[in-house]
């Protein structure tokens, strides 16, 4: 789907706009289903196979998703920080869940991640979905995300939100920054 608009995707990652950006990338008014014309429906029968099947994606993990493939996109390894690296960006976060004040503290914590172990979250974002490599990148990330948690929080995680955390990190300090 990036491949196919890359541009269009883009735009719509660094919008705030959440829920228009996606009902324009499929084609479809907010909070209906992408048209039978729109590219989530021609990528799902050219390059899956499932013209019969509809896909139901939240935002969040469609940002997310999208978000990896626009940082796969442009980098073949870890790209290299800049001199002058700050730990926490200041910005909007990639995706917002109902708690807006929790996603400003996972932004944070994703940009931190990055930070601190640049070449860990690009190794996990490069393994295969539940792959016995994606958990073990996600295991040994683990220690970096509960130390970039601030002091009074706690978080449950789990292989995917280390991967969402590291997709987050390594979108918003590489690839949004290249447009």
């Amino acid at each position: 789907m990036y491949g196919y608009r890359a541009a269009e995707i883009d735009a719509y990652l660094i919008s705030p706009d959440y829920e228009g950006g996606w009902a324009k990338l499929a084609g479809a008014r907010k909070g209906k289903p992408a048209s039978s014309s729109s590219v989530f429906t021609t990528c799902l029968e050219r390059e899956a196979g499932l013209g019969d099947m509809t896909a139901q994606v939240s935002i969040p993990s469609f940002r997310l998703l999208m978000a990896e493939e626009a940082y796969l996109s442009r980098f073949e390894g870890a790209p290299r920080p800049p001199t002058d690296a700050v730990e926490v960006l200041s910005r909007e976060p990639l995706t917002v869940g109902s708690v807006p004040e929790a996603s400003v503290v996972l932004a944070a914590v994703a940009d931190c991640l990055v930070y601190h172990d640049l070449a860990g979250a690009d190794a996990l974002v490069r393994t295969v979905s539940d792959s016995p490599e994606e958990r073990a990148g996600a295991v040994s990330l683990a220690a970096a995300v509960g130390g970039c948690l601030p002091p009074d929080q706690t978080l449950k995680l789990n292989v995917t939100m280390i991967r969402s955390l590291a997709v987050e990190g390594l979108w918003a300090r590489y690839a949004r920054t290249v447009h």
